[in-house]
């Protein structure tokens, strides 16, 4: 066959035809036609992209351009579209980027990033948004530039690369790239904070988040429930929890106002974290609405970091089944999109749910491999939680040099980043252990 079906609804030609259609195009058609048939097949996949990518994610900085009509009903079907044509997408970028005309290379790249954000190929990802960047930066456009930066970035924060992100960032704000684009400096801001975050400088996160806010508030960005999503979260790490529920609370509201669901999705999980710390019987409650609300849109992230907040919880409350289930379930979630960040997060979190239904042996390697991971990364955050972990492991197993160990080190670097709730826990595992 010539023509054969290779996905339900979806069809392709034989090789030999496909050579021989482009050895016609090759003899018949002028250089002017053949632009003309790219241009419109570049347009046809950016307006369909597009309009997935504001589907999925509407919240999300884009580049300007028209907005498109909208084709999918929901998340679902926007998803099943990207999943199956993404490749030709990013095919089409590099044929973008290498014959031209450029500005498809960074446009389709800004289409795909809310897809990329939903199911990971940060390889792919990387590749195709330096591909469109290396384009912007032969083309000149500056703004191009940031938006590629910021999309590069992204993906490094979502694979556990956050020096990468931080350098790319960086270089958004110190070249001044994003200078006439206000709305890029904001999330350009916004998403340092979040890296700031996890390489062990709470302060400067907060202060880069409250730039961030300031900023997207004063351009009426939808991406203001992110600046406070990112912004709350910041002041848990430090310990202010009032601050950082009055954040999460008001963006939430501003969230279900909006009917804004990724943001919403991604709120009730951080709720349910602070309620948890606080030890709040409203945990649970934000835990279930967040994982129901996480696999409806198929955000594979916040249902593992639900999964594991929630398995926290049920081990508090000696539901061993239901804790080790959840817990081992957001490890696999991490692995199956490949983000070595969260994946160590929710290491550690299996650690803490076999802590606290008294099975400190297991919760050693889970929290060794979370250590190694957070190491391996300079995810500092999860570095001090993992040896505090394997501090209070060491305790409940007799060996007090080893918690000492743990602790001194989980206190020293607590200390230094300024998350004060795991210097605490430190600090009373090294008190329990003596001098």
């Amino acid at each position: 066959n010539l023509v054969e079906r290779h996905l339900p609804g979806h069809y392709r030609f034989h090789d030999l035809l496909g050579s021989y259609a482009t050895g016609r195009a090759d003899a018949d058609d002028s250089p002017g036609d053949r632009d003309a048939a790219r241009r419109r097949l570049f347009e046809h996949y950016l307006a369909t992209a597009d309009a997935a990518g504001r589907r999925l994610i509407p919240h999300f900085l884009r580049l300007p351009r028209p907005e498109p009509e909208q084709p999918f009903e929901g998340t679902d079907d926007a998803l099943a579209w990207l999943d199956t044509e993404w490749p030709n997408l990013a095919a089409a970028v590099e044929h973008a980027a290498a014959h031209g005309p450029r500005e498809y290379a960074w446009h389709l790249t800004d289409a795909l990033r809310a897809f990329f954000h939903h199911r990971g190929h940060h390889t792919e990802w990387i590749d195709t948004a330096t591909t469109a960047l290396a384009a912007a930066q032969a083309a000149g456009d500056r703004q191009a530039q940031a938006a590629m930066r910021l999309s590069i970035a992204l993906a490094g924060v979502n694979s556990g690369r956050y020096d990468d992100a931080r350098t790319h960032l960086t270089t958004v704000l110190a070249d001044g790239l994003a200078a006439d684009w206000p709305a890029g400096r904001a999330a350009a801001l916004n998403n340092i904070s979040a890296v700031h975050q996890r390489l062990g400088d709470a302060h400067e996160a907060i202060a880069c988040g409250l730039e961030a806010l300031r900023l997207c508030e004063e351009l009426a960005m939808p991406s203001v429930t992110m600046a406070l999503a990112n912004l709350g979260f910041a002041c848990g790490q430090v310990g202010d929890f009032d601050a950082a529920l009055g954040h999460f609370g008001r963006a939430l509201e501003i969230a279900e106002r909006d009917g804004a669901r990724f943001s919403v999705a991604v709120l009730l999980v951080d709720l349910g974290h602070v309620h948890r710390d606080l030890e709040s019987p409203l945990a649970a409650g934000f835990y279930d609405r967040a994982l129901t609300a996480n696999r409806e849109l198929g955000y594979q992230y916040g249902e593992a970091a639900a999964l594991s907040g929630r398995a926290v919880l049920e081990a508090r409350a000696g539901d061993a089944t239901r804790a080790l289930a959840d817990a081992a379930d957001a490890v696999e979630l991490t692995r199956r999109i490949g983000d070595r960040g969260t994946e160590a997060s929710a290491l550690a979190a299996l650690g803490e749910t076999c802590l606290r239904l008294g099975r400190a042996a297991d919760a050693v390697p889970h929290l060794t491999a979370a250590l190694d991971i957070a190491r391996e990364t300079s995810f500092t955050w999860c570095e001090a939680a993992a040896l505090t972990g394997l501090a209070e492991a060491a305790l409940a197993l007799g060996d007090r040099d080893q918690a000492r160990t743990h602790g001194e080190a989980a206190a020293k670097l607590a200390a230094a980043s300024g998350y004060r709730p795991l210097e605490t826990r430190a600090a009373q595992a090294l008190g329990t252990a003596g001098p």
